[in-house]
């Protein structure tokens, strides 16, 4: 007989931070929207901190967005249930969708990365979160910006599925057991009018990239104040401006821009045969 999830939402919350408007806001949507789940708080009291040289090296560091990376695995797998992070507003009832589909988690629509923050549920004991801890158990933290960059949640999941068959494309795919639902489940696109929700849209999510370089979260800034009214690709290309320009100044923004312009026209030739 097939183990269940267990009708759990874990979301973590570390430091002494008080929570935002916009997470109290996902919470009480979750309430809503996932009748029936016991939502619990994982934080200090709940996981020992020291336990893990990866947990003890990010919270010393005061990187706690790295130390909810490995509690949200670690909660999933002892435990069983579905984590989601405190940007992702629920719009839908994801009962039936969790009975139907878990283990799953879903794509993040930028990066074709599979993103836990959105979604990721299953029942106790489950293989792949064990490879996944494993795999952050034999890495050495370090609160290199270059490390950080390369070990982002995202990645580290992304990297263990790629291992199992699954590509960086925004298109349902099975890998080892797993569902990986494509972005319009859990990160629609954000364009002209607001996000575009379809009929399998179960949320939308509210990034607080704490944890991104400055430029690109200028970047977001901007692309979320203005996709309402210029649109997406608009606003993309406006938020990648500001940003490099903010950060480098105008001489070194501009040269980083011409060589992103150059290496983005040499792809295309690249794709279109010439």
């Amino acid at each position: 007989m097939v183990e269940r999830t267990p009708k759990t939402i874990y979301y973590c919350w570390f430091g002494d931070g008080e929570l935002s408007a916009t997470a109290q806001k996902c919470l009480l949507s979750w309430e809503r929207y996932a009748p029936g789940y016991c939502i619990t708080r994982c934080d200090e009291r709940l996981f020992d901190i020291e336990s893990t040289p990866w947990t003890k090296a990010a919270y010393a560091a005061g990187k706690y967005a790295y130390v909810a990376d490995y509690v949200r695995f670690w909660a999933i797998y002892n435990f069983g249930g579905v984590y989601m992070d405190l940007g992702s507003e629920l719009v839908r009832d994801i009962t039936s969708l969790c009975e139907t589909y878990s283990p799953f988690s879903a794509i993040e629509e930028l990066s074709k990365t599979v993103n836990t923050g959105l979604i990721v549920a299953a029942p106790r004991h489950n293989p792949l979160l064990a490879e996944v801890l494993d795999a952050y158990d034999s890495t050495q933290f370090s609160d290199d910006p270059g490390f950080l960059n390369d070990h982002t949640v995202n990645q580290m999941f992304t990297r263990v599925l790629e291992a199992h068959g699954f590509v960086r494309e925004d298109r349902l795919q099975k890998a080892v057991g797993w569902t990986l639902l494509p972005s319009c489940y859990f990160n629609p696109i954000y364009g002209l009018g607001g996000y575009h929700i379809k009929n399998n849209t179960y949320s939308v999510h509210h990034y607080s990239g704490s944890w991104i370089e400055p430029e690109l979260k200028i970047k977001k800034e901007i692309v979320d104040a203005w996709s309402p009214i210029l649109g997406r690709r608009l606003a993309q290309v406006l938020g990648r401006t500001f940003g490099e320009i903010k950060t480098k100044g105008v001489r070194d923004g501009i040269l980083q821009l011409a060589l992103v312009s150059k290496s983005v026209i040499a792809r295309k030739w690249e794709n279109d045969g010439c």
